[in-house]
């Protein structure tokens, strides 16, 4: 290209690797390389393709990021982590690995694995914590079944938002990767992803003088098991080529078989090594005692001058008892010091009256969750038998459908403030319970996935089990009876009333979330539906949907308008759906989207509408 008037364009002199200058010819533009010319006239645009900077690239890789698990998340706020003195041999064998010992040299991966509760997550942070100290880490995610915490479609995205950050080399060599590609990262399949953010940016050297090393706690609890397959895969396939990249991985994870399998297959065994999380009475011990001794501290007149607290003896017991779980032994910790109470030697009374229940069951070592079990046994029997009903509706809308703050989900469950807490008021040993004041704001959580496990295996809670169709059934009721109201009406006879937000804030909550979220729980129910329900579906006025419209997802509606016609040639009744052909004027003619296309009336006589979908768009009249 010439101008006239100008001196030839020429490229200036080559710039070290990572230099100011070095960064800003990686964006690109009109003129990336020009130096010393004059021009004359003419209108210029530089059209710089979105301003993918370094900085630009960090702010899209924050907002698809799974920010709630990173190292230092509030939303995991206390974290788990090995106290000092616990698990040494292993935090000491990694970091060497970690920092190129002779030991499991050439190893780009390692599986740390263990059953639940074991201590994965608290190793993983510690691990984390030392490899920040010490400029050695790249990311650490930290994945759970906590809310946006477990998408595989962010994880790669999330690795890379933490690399971007620490490394500005990085974060250029990502720009260009999004140059003229303004496509969401999450909607892109995990092969894409990972060639866009690792194997395009490190094709170069020398972004990173040390090797960074990623942690990726969990990965059992991201959804999916075809997704966790994906992305072992791709991480094994990385380590195994001649030029791997320059990245070591820590992969924490229970023994799953398909977790197991795909690391046999996928990562070759001179590239990586496995280890399982012992489960270490030693370290049970001085967690459990140095925990008490917290606890006797925090309450000063409670115990005598001189009293020794606990007796050598009961912590013999429970040590035990916990036999090198951690969870169990944690679990015990919260039950003795649970706040609520405020009695930690009464606590410890009934901690080692159900130990020895437990003994008598038949030994320990039949199964290792068995003494946790009995603990969650012992919880769940000290709720008076008549707020019970109460208490597992509750526990199983929390363990099964998206989460709610607690006063939405009161009120959904048309509990009043006192009602729903007198249901959880002997649970906050295993569920964090949000105060009055936080009420409208945070959800109920369980302190461990075990207890979501225990209360659905029959085998395990027994006479506590969470039946799915219960759940089910009691969520689409609760639903339906809230979209039979409108918002005025809904706010009026809230059982549980707050202040902020403000009635009528509260009430659209509710029926939005009821309006997003009850099509797929019917659809959820495999085989024939309850009569009972059905009979509550088709009383619905389905006229009321016209005032939340706005919140439904077409797709889903569709759905449930299938699923109920084929509920009702499973019960010989009459369908409340009336398939119609699509007047093509409705949404326009275009061919290209007749496939998703549909149109039927839903409900009975006096209560029914037309509902209009074309993929996306949903009309309702």
């Amino acid at each position: 290209m010439s101008i006239p008037g100008s001196y030839p364009v020429t490229r200036p002199p080559a710039q070290p690797s990572g230099s100011r200058n070095d960064m800003w010819s990686k964006i690109g533009g009109f003129f990336a390389y020009a130096s010393r010319f004059n021009i004359f006239g003419g209108n210029f645009y530089n059209i710089n393709n979105y301003g993918h900077t370094g900085a630009h690239v960090r702010e899209i890789l924050t907002r698809e990021s799974m920010l709630n698990a990173e190292l230092h998340s509030r939303a995991r706020f206390p974290q788990p982590h090995c106290l000092a003195g616990t698990r040494t041999e292993l935090i000491s064998e990694v970091q060497s690995w970690v920092q190129g010992g002779e030991t499991h040299a050439g190893c780009k991966a390692l599986w740390l694995h263990g059953p639940m509760g074991v201590g994965k997550s608290a190793v993983a942070q510690t691990l984390g914590l030392w490899a920040e100290e010490n400029q050695l880490l790249g990311a650490a995610i930290f994945l759970s079944k906590a809310p946006a915490s477990h998408d595989p479609y962010r994880l790669f995205i999330s690795i890379a938002q933490q690399l971007a950050q620490k490394n500005g080399v990085y974060a250029e060599r990502m720009a260009e990767q999004l140059l003229n590609d303004n496509r969401s990262l999450a909607e892109l399949d995990l092969p894409t992803q990972f060639k866009k953010l690792f194997e395009d940016p490190f094709k170069a050297s020398g972004a990173f003088d040390q090797t960074p090393i990623i942690i990726v706690d969990g990965l059992d609890e991201c959804d999916g098991e075809e997704e966790q397959s994906v992305i072992l895969r791709l991480i094994g396939r990385s380590i195994s080529s001649a030029q791997p990249l320059p990245l070591v991985w820590v992969i924490c994870s229970r023994p799953e078989p398909h977790i197991r399998q795909k690391i046999w297959e996928e990562f070759p065994t001179s590239r990586r090594w496995q280890k399982g999380i012992p489960m270490d009475e030693h370290d049970i011990r001085l967690f459990m005692s140095t925990s008490l001794n917290t606890l006797r501290l925090e309450y000063p007149n409670t115990f005598s001058p001189g009293e020794i607290w606990p007796a050598p003896d009961a912590l013999d017991q429970m040590i035990v008892a916990a036999a090198g779980l951690f969870i169990y032994a944690s679990t015990l910790i919260k039950f003795i010091g649970d706040i609520s109470l405020a009695n930690p030697p009464a606590q410890l009374e009934i901690v080692l009256e159900f130990i020895a229940q437990a003994a008598m069951m038949g030994p320990l070592n039949e199964n290792p969750l068995q003494a946790l079990d009995v603990l969650y046994t012992q919880v769940l029997s000290r709720i008076h038998h008549s707020v019970l009903p109460n208490t597992l509706k509750v526990l199983g809308l929390v363990s099964s459908y998206p989460h709610l703050p607690v006063s939405s989900l009161a009120n959904l469950l048309h509990l009043s403030q006192g009602q729903f807490y007198a249901a959880l008021h002997k649970l906050y040993a295993v569920v964090s319970v949000p105060q009055r004041d936080r009420a409208s704001l945070d959800h109920l959580q369980f302190y461990h996935s075990s207890f979501s496990d225990f209360l659905h295996d029959a085998s395990r809670s027994k006479d506590y089990v969470l039946k799915p169709m219960d759940i089910h059934v009691t969520f689409i009721k609760a639903c339906f009876q809230a979209l039979a109201k409108t918002k005025l009406r809904a706010a009026k006879e809230l059982p549980w009333k707050t202040q902020k937000p403000d009635v009528l804030t509260l009430a659209h909550r509710i029926l939005s979330y009821a309006a997003r979220h009850v099509w797929s729980a019917c659809v959820g129910i495999k085989g024939e539906a309850p009569i009972q329900l059905l009979e509550v579906i088709e009383e619905f006025n389905f006229r009321q949907l016209v005032l939340v419209r706005e919140q439904i997802v077409p797709s889903s509606l569709r759905a449930f308008a299938e699923w109920t016609s084929e509920q009702a040639k499973i019960h010989r009744r009459p369908s409340i759906i009336q398939w119609k052909e699509l007047d093509p004027r409705i949404f326009g003619t275009n061919e290209k989207f007749r496939e998703g296309q549909s149109c039927f009336m839903l409900g009975k006589p006096g209560k029914a509408i037309t509902v209009y979908i074309n993929a996306n768009d949903l009309l309702i009249q």
